[in-house]
């Protein structure tokens, strides 16, 4: 990544999800309401998948880091429409022990992911994981398309 040190280039790739994170929460704030959320959803894994994909790919820094805020504002316009959609249809009696599985679901799924990252990344290189990965979540994203009750959410 040019002649930055690692540690300095993935510092401002984190920096790039984060401001693309606080860009896009803004963003959803003030569009949200007027798109369907499983069209958000939809097309926010979409084009993080792709981010991911680029990311993957490319190893010039500012290109890296354009994916780095691509990836964090897609990641909030498919996280805030899933909460909302999930704090909606969630019967208020069963709110804190749904809450509890999902984040236990997630959280355990993200511990494998890591753990499957690191092997395979050891075996295969970081970049084609990398690619792997983004390819897998843009095509549960495209998935979604298929999901009638998803689109029209």
């Amino acid at each position: 990544m040019g002649s930055l040190d690692w540690t300095a280039a993935y510092a401002f790739l984190e920096t790039g999800i984060g401001v693309g994170n606080l860009i896009g929460g803004f963003v959803i704030g003030m569009l949200g309401a007027r798109i369907a959320k499983g069209r958000m959803v939809i097309g926010g894994y979409v084009v993080y998948g792709l981010a991911v994909v680029g990311l993957g790919l490319t190893s010039n820094l500012p290109l890296a880091l354009g994916m780095a805020f691509a990836m964090g504002v897609s990641n909030m316009v498919f996280i805030i429409p899933t909460q909302t959609l999930f704090q909606e249809r969630t019967p208020n009696d069963m709110i804190g022990r749904v809450v509890g599985f999902r984040f236990s679901a997630v959280f355990g799924a993200m511990d494998v992911r890591d753990g499957g990252k690191r092997i395979l990344g050891t075996a295969a290189g970081v970049g084609p994981v990398i690619v792997a990965f983004g390819a897998i979540t843009l095509a549960a994203g495209l998935a979604g398309l298929a999901s009638r009750p998803l689109r029209e959410a």
